[in-house]
C-alpha cells in the first residue's frame, strides 16, 4: 500500500541539496571571475609600463642634443687674412708684439704684410681702393709720426678706440692723414684717406700673440 502523506524531511533534504549545489556553482564562478580579473589587469599594467619606459629615452635624447649645435655655432672667432698669417711669422719668432688686422669690413683687402729689422708693416686697401698702411716700430711715437707723416705733421685731435680695447689714439695731419699710439715697447701709426677710415682699420687690431696663429717650425 502506497503512503501518500508528505515527507517534510525528504523535501527539505532535496531543497538543501539543490541550494548547496547552487552555492558551489556560484563559488566556482566567483573564483574564475576573480582570476580572470587579476589576469586581465596585468597585461594592461605591463603595457602601460612598457609605453612609459619606451617614451622616456626618446624625450631625454631630444633634450640633450637640441642646444649643442646652436651654442657651438655662436662661437666668436676673428678671421685673419692668409697674407697676414704668413707675414707675421718672423715677428712671432723674434717675439715682436706685432699688431694684426682681423675681420676687416667687406670690400677691404690686405696687399702685403712684412717684418724686418725696421719693424712691422701691413699694407691694405679700403672698400674704395684707397691705401691704408699700418707701420709699427720699436721706440717712441714722435719719431715714427715724423717718419711716416713728415716732419711737419701736427696733432689734430684724439680717437677713442676703448670699445675695441685699444685705448685712445692721437690723430695727425701731415703728408697724409693718420692716427698713432705709443705702446709699452713699440709705437704704431695707421695712415688712410681720412681719420675715420684709419680708425676703422685700427679698431680691428689685436696682438699676434693673442691670436691663434701658430709659430712656424
Amino acid at each position: 500500500m502506497t503512503d501518500s502523506r508528505p515527507h517534510p524531511f525528504g523535501a527539505r533534504s532535496a531543497t538543501l541539496a539543490v541550494a548547496s549545489l547552487a552555492l558551489v556553482a556560484l563559488a566556482g564562478c566567483g573564483g574564475d571571475g576573480g582570476e580572470a580579473t587579476d589576469g586581465g589587469a596585468s597585461p594592461t599594467a605591463s603595457s602601460t609600463a612598457s609605453a612609459s619606459a619606451s617614451a622616456s629615452p626618446t624625450m631625454s635624447a631630444s633634450a640633450s642634443t637640441s642646444a649643442t649645435p646652436s651654442e657651438s655655432a655662436t662661437s666668436d672667432v676673428p678671421t685673419m687674412d692668409p697674407v697676414v698669417v704668413a707675414g707675421v711669422q718672423d715677428a712671432l719668432a723674434e717675439q715682436f708684439p706685432a699688431l694684426i688686422p682681423t675681420s676687416l669690413p667687406a670690400g677691404w683687402s690686405i696687399t702685403s704684410a712684412t717684418y724686418d729689422a725696421q719693424g712691422w708693416v701691413v699694407q691694405a686697401t679700403d672698400d674704395t681702393g684707397a691705401p691704408v698702411v699700418l707701420t709699427q716700430r720699436t721706440g717712441k711715437l714722435a719719431p715714427l709720426v715724423a717718419e711716416v707723416l713728415g716732419d711737419g705733421a701736427t696733432e689734430s685731435g684724439s680717437v677713442d678706440l676703448e670699445s675695441s680695447g685699444l685705448g685712445t689714439w692721437s690723430s695727425y695731419d701731415g703728408s697724409t692723414t693718420g692716427i698713432g699710439r705709443a705702446l709699452p715697447s713699440t709705437a704704431v701709426v695707421v695712415t688712410a684717406a681720412d681719420t675715420d677710415t684709419a680708425a676703422e682699420f685700427a679698431g680691428t687690431l689685436i696682438t699676434a700673440e693673442d691670436s691663434d696663429i701658430p709659430e712656424a717650425g
